[in-house]
């Protein structure tokens, strides 16, 4: 059982080791840096469209699953269309 337990410990200091070494490596690469960040704020920004979406289609341009439909498919068009520019 000892053995057992000194074996899962030694796994976990490897893999802790290597997330270690591969923050470093992101975090020595200003590139890779500013694309995590960019990544995350727009992350943080976009998610809550998704939730707030139906709420704000039923509420504020007081209209149903079809208006809905069409606002989340201008959004995805303008996501390819940003993309392509």
């Amino acid at each position: 059982m000892a053995a057992g337990a000194a074996g899962r410990l030694a796994r976990r200091r490897i893999i802790l080791a290597e997330m270690r070494e591969g923050f470093q490596y992101i975090l020595s690469n200003i590139v890779l840096v500013k694309v995590l960040l960019l990544i995350m704020v727009m992350n943080f920004l976009i998610t809550p469209l998704f939730v707030l979406l139906p709420v704000w289609t039923k509420q504020v341009l007081l209209s149903g699953p079809q208006t809905y439909g069409f606002v989340q498919s201008a959004y995805q068009i303008g996501m390819i269309a940003g993309s392509l520019s």
